[in-house]
């Protein structure tokens, strides 16, 4: 992995720990807190597996606004391999799948599609994978990577039944909240890592016997339980060279235009702000987006008009 530069000793840490869960058949997710190059350290992951003669090809799935970051890592880190951008509108997909996915028969030939994949590592979104699950799920795949995975915290989503359905040897989650919000949403990640020890049927007896964690013996289980698949790290532990970080508020008063403007939007829904009906939720979340653009630019909200 020279061509990008060296990883940090922390990211090699997290490196091996990915190989050795790879070696072991081990679902994880990989938990660092953001900007501890998360990315870097699944790049290097698929690097070493194709360099040591891994045949099957990785997907990469996440929001379509990572999927240039994940390109540029890719030819700083791994410039050797073959990245496909599977993106864009039905017929640029046909192209791509036609004609970048697959090697075609030669004269005599009826090999399998399987074999004659020529790219290491897809890339594509949520929504590709959800539209297009049928072309895609008909590769086998090394890793299944998921950026920002907490996307799969709920039972119902239709994305968590679908990755479900792929094929590959390892899943691996990426995401810098791991518990978001709710221990519902940690123990579902856990069941997409781990549908065998973290089954749905177990879910009610999870949340009954951590809700209230307040001794040290149930922390000590918990963090027992998740270790095998979930490795976390903070900034202030692995990067202690880094000064604190310090936030300074600056406060910015609004023109004379987005003033009117802010108070036209008021005015206008008087009605709205006045009502005690339970059913005007909808129209105040519209309400406070429009202030809000207001307060970033007025021409948003002209634009509107």
């Amino acid at each position: 992995m020279k061509q990008g530069g060296d990883l940090f000793p922390y990211q090699l840490a997290g490196l091996n720990w990915l190989e050795f869960s790879w070696q072991k058949g081990q679902h994880v997710i990989l938990g660092d807190e953001m900007g501890l190059g998360k990315t870097v350290q699944a790049i290097s992951l698929v690097g070493s597996l194709v360099s040591r003669g891994c045949a099957v090809p990785h997907l990469v799935v996440g929001p379509l606004s990572t999927l240039l970051n994940w390109e540029r890592e890719f030819r700083k880190w791994a410039p050797h391999l073959n990245v496909i951008n599977y993106s864009g509108t039905a017929a640029d997909r046909q192209v791509i799948y036609k004609s970048e996915l697959c090697a075609p028969n030669r004269s005599g030939e009826s090999l399998p599609q399987k074999k004659r994949v020529k790219f290491h590592v897809l890339l594509t979104t949520y929504e590709m994978i959800l539209n297009d699950r049928q072309k895609l799920g008909r590769f086998d795949y090394a890793t299944l990577i998921v950026d920002e995975g907490h996307r799969l915290k709920s039972r119902n989503s239709k994305l968590f039944g679908a990755l479900k359905a792929f094929k590959c040897s390892q899943r691996i989650i990426l995401t810098g909240t791991p518990l978001q919000n709710t221990l519902e949403e940690l123990f579902m990640l856990m069941n997409f890592i781990d549908p065998k020890k973290f089954t749905e049927n177990r879910i009610e007896d999870f949340l009954e016997k951590y809700a209230d964690i307040d001794t040290k013996e149930q922390i000590d289980e918990l963090h027992r339980l998740l270790k095998p698949h979930l490795l976390r790290r903070m900034k202030h532990d692995v990067l202690k060279e880094l000064p604190p970080k310090k936030e300074q508020i600056v406060l910015v008063e609004m023109s004379h235009e987005q003033k009117d403007l802010y108070k036209a939007l008021l005015t206008k829904n008087y009605d709205l702000l006045s009502s005690k009906s339970k059913s005007k939720a909808t129209g105040m979340k519209n309400l406070l987006m429009d202030l809000r653009k207001c307060c970033l630019h007025p021409s948003l909200i002209r634009r509107k008009k």
